[in-house]
């Protein structure tokens, strides 16, 4: 570790942790927020719509060669199923990429105020969630643990971020413990088969709710850090 630095210094790197889960915040996590909140609010409008055109062709006294109700049927369930599921996919797999990019970033704000020669892309590795904690802990040597119910929820995340990217969105059936713990979380259903489906803007709001947590709890214990360091002068 290199030299303790001095007061001035010190809250000039907690300002700019701070600032820069601001930025993230205001700028990139709100953004995605309301896109959600527009989505599903189009989507209930466009689902009472497709449902009214369903009633009106079944109660029609009008003698039709086609039927035009399997048709809004189908598209019924291609917008609350199909191009919801696709749509929450998206924009959950925008957001943890966009988390690991922060992560990255906020490391090496740890990096250049203690002045480290190791940087985060020397830890083996492309996972930068795994990596940073790996590098505040080992490198930067900050105790983590208090975090550890925060890193639980975090990596059922990532094994279902890493279910939908590589394995077409499918658990094996055979890990029924893991598709049950996985199931209790809100706005996600699991199949018996193992298959994922997002189900509700909840998942993804939980999982900023998430990472706002864990990195207010990184930047507490740091603070902490740096306050017993100080008193050992």
């Amino acid at each position: 570790m290199s030299r303790i630095r001095n007061q001035k210094e010190s809250e000039m790197f907690i300002d700019e942790l701070n600032y820069s889960l601001y930025m993230i915040k205001a700028y990139k996590i709100d953004v995605i927020k309301d896109y959600l909140t527009d989505f599903d609010k189009y989507l209930k409008e466009k689902t009472t719509e497709i449902q009214d055109k369903i009633f009106e062709w079944e109660n029609s006294e009008k003698e039709h060669k086609y039927s035009g109700v399997e048709y809004y049927i189908d598209e019924y369930t291609n917008y609350n199923s199909n191009f919801k599921k696709l749509k929450l996919e998206s924009t959950f797999l925008s957001s943890y990429s966009l988390f690991e990019h922060y992560l990255k970033s906020f490391i090496e704000i740890y990096t250049k105020y203690y002045e480290m020669k190791v940087v985060i892309d020397d830890l083996n590795g492309n996972n930068y969630i795994n990596k940073s904690k790996q590098y505040l802990e080992k490198v930067i040597d900050i105790n983590l643990e208090k975090m550890n119910s925060t890193w639980r929820e975090i990596t059922k995340y990532q094994r279902i971020r890493n279910k939908i990217v590589h394995n077409n969105g499918k658990l094996n059936s055979s890990e029924t413990e893991t598709i049950k713990e996985l199931s209790k979380m809100k706005g996600i259903e699991i199949s018996k088969l193992g298959w994922i489906t997002l189900t509700d803007k909840e998942f993804i709001l939980d999982f900023w709710e998430l990472f706002d947590e864990y990195i207010n709890g990184i930047i507490a214990i740091t603070i902490e850090k740096i306050k017993i360091l100080s008193n050992k002068v």
